[in-house]
């Protein structure tokens, strides 16, 4: 099946704005009575999304690589997709030269169904399990 290139954008829009620590732009991303399964609790719509992503150490420096993404199934206005996420990530204050980086932190299979809601696709639900771990 072929991805429609908005569907990835939706996906890359939220981790961009996940790593850039725009946590306004993360909410955006799902749709009002969206989930996400994130670090072994169950958040159920944006305004627990919103609560746990204040909780995020502002000195945790994260970059998301997403890659290998494939479609699970394809409705009119639903669509489930699964990919690759690397993430590289990096506690600690940070300065004009770049933090030091070793191995990836985690490399996670991730599930995700989005719904197109007013014409944008926002994601309806996210659930990861790790493959690797660092």
């Amino acid at each position: 099946m072929h991805i429609d290139p908005e569907i990835g954008e939706a996906v890359n829009r939220f981790f961009r704005a996940l790593d850039d620590a725009d946590y306004e732009s993360c909410c955006a991303a799902f749709s009002a009575d969206g989930s996400w399964h994130r670090q072994g609790k169950l958040l159920q719509g944006t305004e627990m999304i919103r609560a746990a992503l204040r909780d995020r150490a502002p000195d945790f420096l994260t970059r998301h690589l997403i890659t290998n993404m494939v479609m699970r199934a394809m409705e009119e206005e639903a669509t489930e997709v699964s990919f690759y996420s690397t993430v590289f990530a990096h506690r600690g204050p940070t300065g004009a030269e770049p933090p030091p980086v070793g191995a990836p932190a985690v490399l996670a299979v991730y599930d995700a169904r989005l719904v197109r809601r007013s014409g944008c696709w926002l994601i309806h639900s996210l659930r990861s399990t790790p493959t690797f771990r660092n």
